[in-house]
């Protein structure tokens, strides 16, 4: 799919949702913005060098997720302090001048919290979210804090160049298993329109109380925790400079990029 065809129909989508009023809030300034840097579908081209530093990606929230330049490490946020999970599962604080080539935060304000019951596993969770958060077309952010029975974790390892596409290194990726562990998830839930924008459905990591460890989240079992949700219809997304000028030149016809440059 290429990046006319997902503007396209993200916006068209987005458009629906507006005249339909699918939101919680309907008083549009209570609602605020999620900010992307990046796509999915730039990040699983290969693309794994950004140039936005975690300094400025700051301002535009305190909770989200992402990853690093060279894909080194999974990123976690909350609270304002941002993670760096490595591929051990090992976790440190993230320095500003560090770069992301893709992440999503957001300044979380839940709108609903509640305590889920005792054990739940992760199909029972996805049940229960589409009672409380019923609304297909709006970007949900979910925090879940408190104790997990059992938690399966995979994270990302460092590359080097040139890079391969996401697709063909992801099983590589070292998987983790953590039993009776205390932490915090965070993540998104995306509406189905968003495919090449970002993951629809669930992404989530997770780091645990202590802050040493965690990862990216495939499936859980919670056992006692604190459900909180926020959610969104605002999207600003940040393209890659590089992505953009390689579209361009994609379009242009044969020669045309050297017109103008000779005898100068």
């Amino acid at each position: 799919m290429s990046l006319r065809d997902i503007e396209t129909r993200f916006i068209h989508a987005l458009s629906l949702h507006r005249r339909k009023k699918h939101r919680v809030h309907q008083d549009l300034t209570k609602a605020h913005e999620l900010y992307q840097i990046s796509t999915m579908s730039v990040l699983m081209e290969g693309l794994y060098d950004g140039h936005t530093t975690y300094e400025k990606l700051a301002e535009h929230g305190n909770f989200g997720l992402g990853t690093f330049n060279s894909l080194d490490g999974e990123m976690i946020a909350f609270d304002g302090s941002f993670y760096q999970i490595l591929a051990d599962g090992k976790a440190r604080l993230v320095e500003p001048s560090m770069k992301t080539p893709f992440a999503v935060v957001i300044f979380f304000e839940p709108d609903i919290q509640l305590d889920l019951p005792n054990r739940m596993p992760w199909h029972e969770f996805e049940i229960l979210l589409k009672q409380v958060a019923p609304s297909h077309l709006v970007f949900y952010a979910i925090r879940l804090e408190g104790t997990f029975e059992y938690i399966k974790l995979r994270n990302v390892t460092r590359q080097q160049e040139p890079y391969a596409p996401l697709g063909d290194i992801v099983k590589t990726f070292p998987v983790l298993e953590l039993r009776h562990v205390k932490g915090t998830m965070v993540g998104f839930r995306c509406p189905d329109y968003s495919s090449g924008i970002n993951v629809p459905g669930y992404h989530l990591h997770f780091l645990d109380e202590e802050r040493e460890t965690g990862g990216h989240v495939m499936t859980c079992t919670a056992n006692g925790v604190r459900l909180q949700i926020d959610h969104t219809f605002n999207l600003r997304m940040e393209i890659p400079e590089m992505f953009v000028f390689d579209e361009q030149a994609r379009r242009q016809p044969p020669g045309e990029g050297q017109r103008g440059t000779a005898g100068r």
